[in-house]
């Protein structure tokens, strides 16, 4: 006996291929969207960057930058240029005989780097009131009057951010800074800028004696002792450490900062508030102190992963029990069909 063709010429289905069809189709209408971890949002951000690694957030027209790690957010660091300061030193250390705060500034205005090559870059630059203050840097907070009568005049501060490749598992960004116009700086003064140095989930903050940026493991150096400042030790840099090794760094040597002259005076104090401080200075030129450094974070390639579902434990019950019920019943009902048109045979 020919089996008989069904209408349009369209032959019988094996039971098994029909079967697996409707399953998988029900199934399909059962589960839930896959949901794709977010990327983490910087509300009300003045420019952002992502590097495919890590998301580089400038959260205002102000010389800080935040750094986050593009496979897990609570991976972040951030850099904060907190003052612009002349120094005198003291034999024991350096007092600080002039200051200048960029949060007192009236705005930054951004531009692209005139020199920059990179795909992404951005100088942000204030004039800033001078005045005079005394006080041994560290003792306290850097703080200045407020009254406009009391500065001695303006400088101007320029930072430039620009995103730089770096080895081992780090991706970096290059921070160049100037002070120019600095008033009344005596000849063996030093201008710099201190800069505020934190990241998560990393509580111990050492000194490196010798970095790339984020090299393999922990750099070289000892931890920042909370009563002591650290000048001229022969230190390269900073980092902070979490339990699993580096978290972010922050480098000033020639080989971080991919060839920039060192400064010439460099001190470090852990910071009482968490992370720690780094003032960076050099003598005032002819036209104005110049310096960098690179602030690196920690960035693994991110891992392959299966896809994650995600749902409501009752509702995917619920879903997976209609789904099976309909798969029930187009098979019951491609049974009966077949055995009628059998019996018609």
């Amino acid at each position: 006996m020919t089996e008989s063709s069904r209408p349009f010429g369209v032959p019988h289905l094996p039971r098994w291929l029909v079967l697996t069809v409707t399953l998988l189709v029900a199934g399909a209408f059962a589960l839930p969207t896959v949901a794709a971890a977010p990327a983490p949002v910087s509300s009300h951000a003045f420019a952002t960057y992502d590097t495919g690694r890590v998301r580089i957030v400038l959260p205002s027209a102000e010389p800080s930058v935040e750094l986050f790690q593009d496979a897990n957010s609570s991976v972040n660091a951030v850099l904060t240029a907190t003052s612009v300061v002349e120094l005198d030193p003291n034999g024991s250390g350096y007092d600080v005989v002039a200051s200048a705060t960029p949060t007192l500034a009236t705005s930054f205005n951004g531009s692209r780097p005139s020199a920059s090559t990179g795909p992404w870059a951005l100088s942000l630059a204030a004039d800033l009131a001078v005045r005079p203050t005394s006080e041994t840097q560290w003792n306290g907070s850097v703080s200045s009057p407020v009254t406009p009568a009391a500065s001695y005049g303006f400088a101007e501060l320029r930072v430039d951010f620009a995103p730089t490749p770096s080895g081992g598992s780090g991706t970096s960004l290059a921070v160049s800074w100037s002070v120019s116009n600095w008033p009344l700086s005596e000849p063996d003064d030093l201008v710099g800028v201190v800069f505020s140095f934190a990241a998560s989930n990393a509580p111990t903050t050492r000194s490196c004696e010798s970095t790339s940026i984020l090299s393999t493991g922990t750099c070289f150096g000892s931890p920042l002792d909370s009563g002591n400042a650290l000048w001229n030790g022969g230190f390269v840099g900073v980092e902070a450490d979490g339990t699993a090794g580096a978290v972010a760094s922050v480098g000033w040597s020639p080989s971080a900062t991919n060839g920039s002259a060192a400064p010439v005076l460099t001190g470090v104090r852990l910071d009482p508030s968490g992370g720690a401080d780094v003032v960076l200075a050099a003598p005032s030129g002819p036209t104005a102190a110049v310096g960098s450094l690179a602030f690196g974070l920690s960035a693994p390639s991110v891992p392959v992963l299966p896809p994650t579902i995600a749902g409501i434990g009752p509702i995917y019950l619920i879903g997976a029990s209609v789904a099976a019920a309909g798969a029930l019943g187009g098979f019951v009902v491609y049974r009966e069909r077949d055995e009628r048109i059998r019996r018609e045979l």
